[in-house]
């Protein structure tokens, strides 16, 4: 009976430990770099056309890439992640993408143990949730990005799905917060906008 006691003590000691410890993890430092954005669509018909792509995808893992000067001051800083396709919306890669492939996207954030860097304000997607992207080209000829893809207008092609019913949703307070209020307003007119998406399940 001792021995049972002792133990249901002990696992409650290292669960306070372990929530104490949460309690008292730093919030992390966000660092936001101004962008000079040039965003050449107005409306989401503009952005339909000019994305070869556009998915629904979950983020299955990332990969932080950050490098700073002599000062701590990022040179550049991004997150490559890699997504599984869900569903195909429009595809004019030429790759025949299809369900459960797999492809890379530049997010524009990047985070090590105390810091987040990110530009224009824009927050990481969540991993194992499903967003409706719309996507474009990254050029890069050499690193990690070859032939991965870019969100439309950094945030703006960036749409959470709600799991349960398919519903497109606007981005969280977490995930808008810091965009700038031009970027914000179109994503908001375009979420509303978008009815022939619903139901993505």
């Amino acid at each position: 009976m001792n021995i049972r006691i002792s133990l249901v003590i002990s696992i409650l000691f290292v669960l306070l430990v372990a929530y104490l410890t949460h309690l008292e993890e730093p919030e992390k430092e966000l660092i936001i770099s101004e962008a000079k954005l040039v965003i050449p669509f107005d409306t989401l018909e503009e952005m339909h056309s000019m994305s070869p792509l556009i998915v629904v995808a979950k983020k299955t893992s990332f990969k932080p890439v950050i490098q700073l000067d002599g000062l701590g001051h990022p040179i550049f800083d991004y997150t490559v992640s890699t997504l599984k396709i869900i569903t195909v919306i429009k595809d004019e890669t030429g790759k025949h993408l299809s369900p459960e492939t797999d492809i890379r996207i530049l997010e524009t954030v990047a985070s090590t143990r105390t810091k987040t860097y990110s530009t224009a304000g824009y927050m990481p997607m969540k991993v194992d949730h499903p967003y409706l992207l719309f996507l474009d080209y990254n050029l890069s000829e050499e690193g990690p990005l070859v032939g991965a893809y870019n969100i439309q207008g950094i945030s703006v092609g960036k749409f959470p799905i709600e799991p349960d019913t398919g519903a497109i949703t606007q981005l969280t307070p977490r995930e808008s917060k810091h965009l700038t209020p031009y970027i914000l307003h179109l994503h908001q007119d375009f979420a509303k906008s978008i009815t022939k998406y619903d139901n993505l399940k």
